[in-house]
């Protein structure tokens, strides 16, 4: 599947990025577990560009809702056990079940433990700002036609500009695993069943 994309560029230097760096599967591993890794657009000190940044934020709604999905979930089991009889099926969906309901407390750890702690998912850095005026505009940020984004160049001064892109990206990501604490981990690759 190719993606749209758009490509940045600064108003007052030769600043160029391109929208698709929050693309791929990104996640946390922790004690055999992992979880989806919330990101965002944020601007870095360190690597002085546009880069994707942990979002850590208030799990309450998501908690409400994962929590209504599994206990459909967990209905749906007891519902098919009347008998007593675990097909394989069932099990499957069991330990499924099992595997989000850990997938769910590491992220409210996580979360709970290090709001406003993010780190830059590029090098690691806790040198970094959420890039705001990217983030509201991101759920149409590839659709929309050329735009002023209203976020300053950091250093520059200048407003970064979105300019759709005609060429479709097909790109395979490799997917990026984290500590508990935000760190790059590049030896574990995650199960997806428990996103």
């Amino acid at each position: 599947m190719s993606v749209p994309h758009s490509d940045i560029y600064c108003t007052q230097c030769d600043y160029h990025g391109r929208t698709n760096i929050l693309n791929g599967g990104y996640w946390y591993y922790h004690e055999g577990v992992f979880c989806h890794l919330d990101k965002q657009y944020g601007w870095c000190q360190n690597c002085n560009g546009l880069v994707p940044m942990e979002l850590l934020h208030d799990l309450n709604d998501q908690l409400d809702d994962a929590l209504d999905e599994i206990a459909e979930k967990v209905s749906r089991l007891v519902a098919g056990k009347v008998r007593f009889n675990f097909t394989e099926a069932s099990r499957s969906e069991t330990e499924s079940t099992l595997g989000t309901i850990h997938a769910i407390k590491l992220k409210y750890q996580i979360h709970s433990k290090r709001k406003g702690q993010e780190r830059c998912l590029r090098c690691g850095s806790h040198n970094v700002t959420p890039a705001e005026e990217f983030n509201t505009l991101r759920k149409r940020i590839d659709e929309v036609g050329q735009t002023a984004t209203g976020y300053r160049h950091p250093g520059c001064g200048g407003e970064f500009v979105l300019v759709p892109s005609a060429m479709r990206l097909r790109i395979s990501y490799r997917p990026k695993c984290y500590t508990f604490d935000g760190e790059f981990i590049d030896d574990v690759l995650p199960n997806p069943r428990y996103d």
